[in-house]
This record gives structure tokens, sequence and C-alpha cells, in this order.
């Protein structure tokens, strides 16, 4: 009975804090969660970065995430470019944009779409990304069967890279333009008849196969 008294006062009485997934923007500053075993974040503002400890909670996290190395200064994004398989300027100017793009959560993103022949290394593309944005256990994904389990992956990926696309049904086209814009998804709670589950979520997204997959 104290444990359901307390449980009551802290959903109905307590502070709530939004909570982000990987990357998050609160109050003027940009948030990195590093996924260490601490709470160590990365705060990012016009004057700089540094690592701190937040006072209140930032961010969820999920088995699939991976910790992130420690940062330290002095890097320069453009030496990224020397591990991808294009002399295309225009094409890295992209890659770089998405890149950092991608850490600002509130902003509609583009799609990063990446195709070519076989052994071009598409997938080392996408998980070379992955690494330095949202690292994960799982670097890339395979496009699930039905839109509650692409619900489901949206939710819980900061950054979901998939993997080998040959056809994109108009469903999940539409789907994919609302997840970069912002999408609210509901679905049923299981073993209930009226209580729903929604998903909020707003994601960098990235595609890859050997056709161009998107046709809208």
């Amino acid at each position: 009975s104290a444990i359901n008294v307390i449980k009551g006062k802290a959903s109905f009485n307590g502070p709530q804090h939004k909570l982000f997934n990987r990357f998050g923007k609160q109050d003027g500053k940009f948030y990195y969660d590093l996924s260490t075993a601490g709470a160590d974040v990365v705060e990012i503002t016009g004057n700089g970065w540094k690592i701190n400890k937040p006072e209140v909670p930032l961010f969820r996290r999920f088995n699939h995430q991976a910790p992130q190395v420690i940062p330290t200064s002095g890097g320069d994004l453009k030496d990224f470019l020397s591990f991808i398989n294009t002399d295309d300027k225009s094409v890295k100017i992209l890659i770089q944009v998405a890149m950092v793009t991608a850490l600002i959560s509130d902003i509609a993103h583009p799609v990063l779409i990446v195709h070519g022949p076989q052994g071009t290394a598409k997938t080392t593309l996408l998980r070379l990304i992955r690494s330095l944005v949202d690292p994960s256990r799982t670097p890339t994904l395979s496009f699930p069967r039905s839109l509650d389990e692409l619900a489901l992956i949206l939710d819980h990926h900061a950054f979901p890279c998939f993997d080998n696309l040959t056809y994109i049904s108009g469903d999940v086209s539409d789907a994919l333009c609302r997840t970069v814009t912002g999408e609210g998804f509901s679905k049923r709670k299981l073993y209930t008849d009226q209580d729903e589950v929604i998903l909020e979520y707003q994601r960098s997204i990235a595609l890859n196969g050997i056709n161009n997959a998107v046709t809208k």
C-alpha cells in the first residue's frame, strides 16, 4: 500500500521531465547522450561543448544502444570523408549535413538515401555514420513487416539505418515522411480493449539499396 501511494504521488504530484533518445534540446542548449555507465552527456552551446551530468533526467536508454567514445577537442568532421567511397564533393557535403542535423532533435531532417552497385561499401558507409551519430549493437536494420513494428523501431532508434531495401510501399513511405517531420503513432495496448499506447518521435533516417527504393 505504501509503495502504491508513493507511485501515485510521483506520477501525479512530482515534477515531469521530457526524456529524449540520444539527442535533446532544452533551454537553448543541445545535449548528446554518451550512453556510458554513468549519466554523462555532452552539453553543446554557441560557446562550445563540455561533458557533464545533468541535474534532471534527460534521456531514456534502450538495450541496443552502445556507448559512445569520450570526445576530445581538435577534431575535424572532414576527416571522416576519407573513409567513404565517393569523390563527388556535393555528396560529401550532403553526408556531413545529414550527420550534423541528426543531432538536432526538433527539426525536419533529410532522409539519407544510399544506392549503387553491389560491393560499393553502401552498408559500410551507414555503419560508419551510425557509429559517430548513434552507436548501436544493431548498426543496420532490416525492414519490418508491419507498421506497428516499424513504429517501435523508430521510437527506439535515434538514427535508424535500414539496409538492403528493394521496395518501399506507399504506406511505409508516408510513415517515413511523417517520421522525419514529427510523428505520433497510436496502437492498442496489449491485453486491453480500449487502452492505447502513443509513440511520439522525430528521427533522421538512412536507407540503403542497390536500386533507389524510394518512389514518392
